[in-house]
C-alpha cells in the first residue's frame, strides 16, 4: 500500500468514526471524486513536509557555516564521544536541554533566562572541546522554526575587542566595514529587540523602516583572561556579559583563571555578577594536559 492509500485510508477511518461514512454517502463518480481529493490533499502535505524538512537542513548549514567553529568540531567526534566526569558533563548537558527546549534564550519568567556556562580548568582538561561539541549539538537539535537570526558564534575576547575597533576604519572597503559592523552588533546583541518605539509622526511621510531584530544567540568565548588587562578590557568584558544577560542571551565562557584570579582579573562587581549570568563548571583532568597525552 502506497503512502497515499494509507493516508486515505486513515482519513476516511477517521471519519467513518465520527458516524459520518463518505464511501457509503458518495457512490459511483461521487465516490471517485472523494478518493481521489483525498490522495491530492495527502500528496500536497507530503511536498510540504518534505519542503519544511530541506529548509530546516538549509538552516541548519547555515548555522554551521556561521559558527566559526574550527573544523575539528564540525566533524568527526560528537559530544557522546568523550567521556567526562559527571559532576561536569551532567549539568552541561542539563544546561544544553534547558536550551533547546526554550528556558534560556529569551525566556522571560524562567529563572534560566539568558543564564550561560562559564567552564574554567587549567590548560589541556579539555575547556574548548566540551565548549565547542556543546555548540555543535545546540545547532543539531535547535529548533528550526524559533529563530533566523544567527545561533552561535565562537570567538575570543580579544578578536572581539579587535572587531569592535575595526569598525572605526572609515578607509575599509564598505562591504566588508558593514559586515564587521552587523557582526559586532550582533556580538553585543545591540539590535536584539529591534527598534524603540517612534513618536508620533507625520503622517505625509512614510514610516521609518523597522530594523529586523538581530543578534547572536549563543556566543562563546574562549580563553578569557589571555587578553592583556586594561581598565578598557575589564569594563568592556563585563558590558558584553551583562547586556547579552539582561537581553536573554546566554554567553559560554572558557578560562584558565580560578573563581579568585577572575575577582582580581575583572574587579569585585564582574566576579559577583558571574555567579548570577554563568552556571559555573571546574574542570580537571587527573592525567594533566590531555593534549600531552
Amino acid at each position: 500500500m502506497t503512502d497515499d492509500e494509507l493516508f486515505a485510508l486513515t482519513e476516511y477511518e477517521m471519519q467513518k468514526a465520527t458516524g459520518y461514512d463518505p464511501i457509503e454517502h458518495h457512490s459511483g463518480h461521487g465516490r471517485r471524486e472523494w478518493l481521489a481529493r483525498t490522495e491530492v490533499a495527502a500528496w500536497h502535505e507530503r511536498q510540504n513536509e518534505i519542503k519544511a524538512a530541506g529548509a530546516a537542513e538549509e538552516k541548519r548549514e547555515r548555522w554551521l557555516a556561521e559558527s566559526q567553529l574550527s573544523q575539528r568540531y564540525l566533524q568527526g567526534k560528537r559530544l557522546r564521544d568523550y567521556t567526562w566526569p559527571k559532576d561536569v558533563i551532567d549539568p552541561a548537558m542539563e544546561w544544553l536541554g534547558d536550551v533547546v527546549a526554550g528556558k534560556v534564550i529569551r525566556a522571560a519568567g524562567f529563572d534560566s533566562c539568558g543564564v550561560g556556562l562559564l567552564l574554567g580548568g587549567r590548560w589541556g582538561v579539555g575547556k574548548t572541546t566540551l565548549a565547542c561539541l556543546m555548540l555543535r549539538e545546540l545547532i543539531l537539535k535547535y529548533p528550526t522554526e524559533e529563530e533566523s537570526e544567527r545561533l552561535v558564534y565562537f570567538s575570543r575576547y580579544g578578536d572581539i575587542l579587535a572587531l569592535e575597533k575595526s569598525t572605526w576604519d572609515k578607509e575599509m572597503n564598505p562591504d566588508e566595514l558593514r559586515y564587521r559592523k552587523q557582526l559586532e552588533e550582533d556580538i553585543w546583541a545591540r539590535g536584539s529587540f529591534g527598534p524603540r518605539p517612534q513618536p508620533k509622526r507625520d503622517w505625509d511621510r512614510p514610516a521609518p523602516r523597522e530594523k529586523k531584530r538581530s543578534a547572536v544567540l549563543v556566543l562563546m568565548i574562549d580563553d578569557l583572561g589571555k587578553e592583556h588587562a586594561t581598565a578598557y578590557t575589564e569594563r568592556a568584558m563585563e558590558n558584553l556579559i551583562r547586556g547579552r544577560y539582561d537581553k536573554g542571551l546566554p554567553t559560554i565562557v572558557t578560562t584558565n583563571l580560578t573563581l579568585a584570579e577572575w575577582r582580581a582579573a575583572y574587579g569585585e562587581a564582574a566576579y559577583s555578577f558571574a555567579h548570577q549570568a554563568f552556571d559555573m563548571l571546574e574542570i580537571t583532568s587527573p592525567a594533566g594536559d590531555r593534549r600531552m597525552a
